[in-house]
């Protein structure tokens, strides 16, 4: 009560109790507990209640926090379709990567095709030449 200024004391002191009694209740204390509360002990509690008030939520606070809690909220849901996005790159980036390597493995296949056979055509044109070079050596014997 010391923390009170001298007017608020006096005026503390001249309220009834029963007048203590109903601001009481109106800042939050049951009506039960404050009805079985001796006058100076009623005087002490209004005196504490006065030094130091409950945070009242009002519907303003209220409201200001939801809008808060709303705006994080849809932070947090674009801070995850962000995410979510970058993995979906991550996964096609990965899958295009794969389809390349896929695609060169298979060009280097066709290619060593290719020259396998370049170098059964080669080997068979050597071997025609050579049979036909017998042969006009034959004719010619």
């Amino acid at each position: 009560m010391d923390q009170l200024s001298d007017e608020q004391q006096a005026e503390i002191k001249k309220t009834s109790s029963d007048r203590l009694r109903v601001r009481l209740v109106k800042a939050g204390y049951s009506e039960d507990e404050v009805a079985e509360i001796e006058r100076a002990d009623l005087i002490r509690l209004y005196a504490q209640y006065l030094i130091s008030p409950p945070v009242v939520v009002t519907a303003a606070t209220l409201a200001a926090g939801t809008g808060e809690m709303a705006l994080r909220m849809q932070e947090l849901e674009l801070k995850r379709q962000e995410l979510e996005r970058l993995k979906l790159k991550d996964a096609e980036d990965r899958e295009l990567r794969l389809r390349e390597l896929a695609l060169r493995e298979r060009e280097q296949k066709e290619k060593e095709i290719d020259r396998e056979r370049q170098r059964q055509k080669d080997e068979d044109d050597k071997k025609r030449k050579e049979s036909l070079g017998k042969l006009v050596s034959m004719a010619m014997r």
